[in-house]
């Protein structure tokens, strides 16, 4: 709690390092890695899936290309 507390501060930048640097690991850390790679896969495709179902309903643009903006 204290770390996602810290992390979403407004008196900080935004963004995560720990997040980041979890991604530029050795083998050693391949588990880790793994694991956030997926996850933020399976949010992309989240986000992507909701903005295709907005082009389809008309939220968005006819144009909108979910692909290029996710």
């Amino acid at each position: 709690m204290n770390a996602a507390a810290s992390f979403t501060s407004l008196d900080h930048p935004p963004g995560c390092f720990v997040v980041q640097g979890a991604l530029a690991t050795g083998r050693e850390e391949a588990t880790a890695r793994d694991l956030l790679v997926g996850e933020r896969l399976s949010r992309q495709a989240t986000v992507h899936a909701r903005l295709k179902r907005g082009v389809n309903g008309g939220d968005l643009p006819a144009e909108t290309d979910p692909v290029v903006i996710t």
